[in-house]
């Protein structure tokens, strides 16, 4: 298996868009499976192909914790058995060769993290998010169209990771799941530390479909507050060699 798609979603529609995006994917998706993690059974509004082999696992439950994201995601590293491992996130579309981009970076460097741009959109037309309301501020051309990046910069709406790298740093801290949003920072900064790179590549383009967040703003504002805390902890530790490799994906 060449690649695995993989994508956890908590919303109602969630995969409509992006299934038919991988139906009609330039690269061959007898070589693609597609790995979804959820706890929903409407993740689907739509009459689907499915597009290559897809595998469905369950959330872990949230118990305690604000999501299980890091969570999920652990177990869908735990499952794959593709050689490059692409997060899509839902609600998204993708453009047709966005997985034949991917791998053809792959291929020319096996330690490259690489991130699409995109952004955000409040509707659909023909299959498509249109009417921006957010630009991605990732989105330039002052240094061509791919170019390696800090850490910091690489979104996994629409993002490549060989997955060697997971291994290598022991896959996503699960304590960001008591919090919100940074965890994919904290394990690319890991993974540059032991040998890998980040890059964008503005020619790989993604659109994000507008959605709410998982709490009032409120709750949000506080966990997020709380997940910088913890992430600048675990940032100071990386530096000093402490924390590169976990123990939650071996």
């Amino acid at each position: 298996m060449k690649i695995t798609v993989m994508t956890p979603t908590i919303r109602k529609s969630g995969v409509d868009l992006l299934t038919k995006c991988l139906v009609n994917q330039t690269f061959d998706m007898s070589q693609v499976e597609w790995i979804i993690s959820t706890n929903r059974f409407d993740i689907w509004t739509q009459s689907a192909i499915l597009p290559c082999e897809t595998i469905m696992l369950n959330d872990p439950p949230k118990g305690n914790y604000f999501y299980a994201l890091n969570r999920s995601w652990n177990n869908i590293f735990r499952e794959a058995r593709g050689e490059l491992l692409i997060s899509i996130v839902d609600l998204t579309w993708i453009s047709p060769d966005c997985l034949e981009r991917f791998w053809t970076h792959y291929q020319l460097n096996s330690k490259a993290i690489i991130s699409g741009v995109g952004h955000q959109y409040d509707q659909i037309i023909n299959n498509k998010p249109e009417h921006e309301i957010w630009h991605d501020p990732r989105a330039r051309l002052d240094q061509g169209t791919f170019y390696e990046v800090g850490h910091l910069e690489i979104e996994w709406c629409c993002t490549s990771i060989p997955k060697r790298a997971v291994y290598d740093v022991g896959g996503l801290d699960e304590e960001f799941d008591k919090y919100a949003v940074v965890s994919e920072k904290e394990i690319n900064f890991r993974m540059t530390k032991v040998g890998y790179k980040c890059y964008l590549d503005q020619n790989i383009e993604y659109r994000a479909l507008w959605h709410p967040r998982l709490a009032k703003d409120e709750i949000w504002d506080k966990k997020y507050h709380e997940s910088q805390e913890y992430y600048n902890k675990c940032v100071m530790e990386i530096i000093e060699g402490k924390r590169l490799k976990l123990n939650y994906v071996i």
